[in-house]
């Protein structure tokens, strides 16, 4: 790195950009420039020996973000380091190790996740519908994410207290079918790449040796928000060493509904006594009434949002709205300025698109089965609606996309979802969608390959009597099984 390139860090990015090699914890909020400090900060451990690239493993919560780290840090001549998912890392670490460790072709990861929930879930007498489903799936995945086992189930709820969406007995039957058919089937899902990654690493010292020579160093971005599993798939990586940096927020954490803590942010100095501590304060991106709005409120409206996305209760749109600006999440600065993808491909795409219905007393359907077009061209497709009841009816729609890491690839420039829309008796409304496929997909090597994408809908009944506070209503509220996806894990 060139002298240039240090002059245009701010005081508090260079310290933590030029801290000593070891543990480092960067305390950052909104706004402050994490990503140029952490990517410079992997640039500067290059450029002075500490680490080759390609030593360096650094992982986030998304394919975006990860995507973005890996640009920028080309553009800081440290194109060789590796920068993914905690996911996308475990599973091609799984694709090297599973032969060599387990033998055989490595099990493939499972495609329709819902269709074995279904399975299982008919099998132990739960409900089939898609409400039902989605709250096992997502129980399942926090029970997963924080290392409980289907027989420890039910003692760890009770031992927490946590409120299930679904009858704890019904849930603990469902996990250990699940279980138990996805082994029969040798199969994993994306939480089985976590943890295989760490029983290999944990008890194999033929296969640790090597990974723990390849990779010596870890950068963590949004550590605020790791679970359990992913911190000690963490920890199976250093293996007892310290060279890690972490950066994170604890104002910020907004998965906690899906097992992640901040408390491995916040014991980061009991864990490493001897770490360097720095704290980002400069906010480059908005007014302090801004920032300090979204401290305030960011956990709130995320978990009020992804609730929502599956559930009976909503954020109202001026919520969403809000989670827009504070966030950037398919937000109003896309919508305004981004409008198509500035770039397409020579390569085509299939989007399938799905309509269900929960309670709604209409016929919802899109018009057009399929699509096809270019990777980045901006399409228009339509949904319809008929309300088939003797009086106004109100409706919300939610999304869902699959396959999962092909969620931050989705953009949708003008939707209507999360919006109420009230039909009359008898009425039929067309619902358009307003998309593109980003062009980055091809770059992310999960997706290289990909053909088909299926975006699905779902309308629920919204009652217009009902107060907006109920939106966050923990009883009622049902965490989306896509989360991981969303987010591009």
């Amino acid at each position: 790195m060139t002298a240039e390139l240090y002059a245009a860090l701010d005081e508090g990015q260079r310290a933590a950009v030029l801290a000593p090699a070891g543990p480092v914890c960067v305390l950052a909020g909104a706004g402050t420039g994490k990503t140029r400090t952490i990517t410079h900060r992997i640039a500067h451990l290059i450029a002075a020996g500490h680490h080759a690239g390609d030593e360096v493993l650094a992982v986030t919560f998304t394919t975006r973000a990860a995507g973005e780290m890996r640009t920028r840090l080309r553009s800081l001549g440290a194109g060789a380091v590796q920068a993914r998912t905690f996911h996308s890392a475990a599973l091609r670490q799984l694709a090297y190790f599973w032969p060599r460790v387990v033998g055989g072709e490595m099990w493939p990861v499972i495609e329709h996740k819902m269709r074995l929930v279904a399975a299982v879930a008919k099998r132990v007498g739960a409900g089939t519908d898609t409400p039902t489903l989605r709250d096992l799936a997502s129980e399942i995945e926090w029970a997963k994410a924080c290392l409980i086992a289907p027989d420890d189930y039910l003692r760890a709820v009770g031992t927490l207290q946590r409120a299930t969406p679904v009858d704890a007995q019904t849930v603990a039957r469902a996990y250990s079918a699940y279980e138990s058919a996805k082994t029969d089937a040798r199969q994993l899902d994306f939480d089985d790449l976590l943890l295989h990654i760490c029983a290999i690493l944990e008890n194999d010292e033929d296969a640790a040796r090597p990974f723990r020579a390849r990779y010596r160093c870890f950068v963590v971005d949004e550590y605020q928000d790791v679970t359990p599993l992913q911190q000690r798939t963490l920890d199976a990586w250093l293996g007892g060493r310290d060279q890690v940096t972490v950066v994170g927020d604890a104002n910020q954490t907004i998965y906690s509904f899906a097992g992640a803590s901040p408390r491995y942010l916040l014991d980061f100095e009991r864990r490493y006594p001897h770490a360097t501590v720095l704290r980002l304060e400069r906010d480059y991106r908005s007014t302090p009434q801004v920032v300090t709005l979204a401290n305030r409120v960011i956990a709130g409206v995320c978990l009020a949002f992804f609730f929502g996305m599956v559930g009976m209760a909503y954020a109202a749109v001026p919520l969403y709205s809000l989670f827009c600006q504070v966030t950037g999440y398919g937000g109003t600065t896309q919508r305004a300025e981004k409008q198509y993808a500035g770039r397409v491909l020579d390569r085509e795409i299939t989007v399938r698109f799905d309509a269900n219905t929960a309670g709604v007393p209409w016929e919802f359907q899109p018009v057009q089965r399929s699509m096809t077009m270019k990777i980045g061209e901006t399409v228009q497709a339509y949904y319809k609606a008929t309300n088939k009841f003797d009086a106004p009816v109100t409706g919300r729609a939610t999304f869902n996309v699959q396959p999962e890491l092909a969620g931050a690839y989705f953009n949708k420039v003008e939707c209507f979802c999360f919006t109420d829309t009230t039909l009359k008796p008898g009425e039929t409304l067309d619902m358009p969608v307003l998309f593109y496929v980003d062009p980055d997909i091809v770059n992310v090597p999960e997706l290289k390959d990909i053909k088909t994408i299926t975006l699905s809908y779902t309308m629920f009944p919204q009652d217009k009597n009902k107060p907006v506070a109920s939106a966050a209503d923990g009883k009622n509220s049902k965490t989306n099984s896509n989360t991981e996806a969303n987010l591009g894990g």
